[in-house]
């Protein structure tokens, strides 16, 4: 009797937070069409990792609630840029995109400069048009 009162508790203390994480967490969002997509996903990887495709924030700074970023988008040269937006999210919320006007200040190298209440943990999202393929690429930062 103990030892299935000890191993009911157990799975209740397991299980319960589970359900709980997972009705709170899920965002309802249910992907059609899942083997084409992850197809997809991995040439598109492969694509990124070939043409040597990366994001790289260089240099960030806070002054009061203004933040100044600069940040480079590299490709090789087989490949060409067709256009790019640039937005900054929070990782891991529901919360919207804040869409950034980034200046070319160089080759391949870009500045924005916006305005933020908050500190901590953000996205920078670079959605470019290479080559005609969609690609998204995604940096993180802090702003203490």
């Amino acid at each position: 009797m103990k030892v299935s009162l000890i191993i009911f508790l157990i799975g209740f203390i397991t299980i319960a937070p589970s359900i709980y994480l997972g009705i709170k967490y899920f965002d309802g969002k249910v992907t059609d069409h899942p083997y084409e997509s992850g197809l997809l996903y991995d040439e598109t990887k492969k694509f990124v990792s070939d043409n040597s495709i990366e994001l790289d924030i260089t240099k960030q700074e806070k002054m009061g609630q203004t933040v100044n970023i600069e940040f480079t988008l590299n490709y090789s040269d087989n490949v060409s840029m067709e256009s790019s937006d640039f937005f900054i999210t929070r990782p891991a919320t529901n919360q919207g995109q804040i869409p950034i006007t980034a200046n070319e200040i160089g080759h391949k190298k870009y500045a924005t400069v916006f305005s933020l209440d908050n500190y901590g943990h953000y996205v920078l999202k670079a959605k470019s048009k290479i080559s005609g393929k969609d690609i998204l690429l995604q940096k993180g930062f802090y702003i203490n």
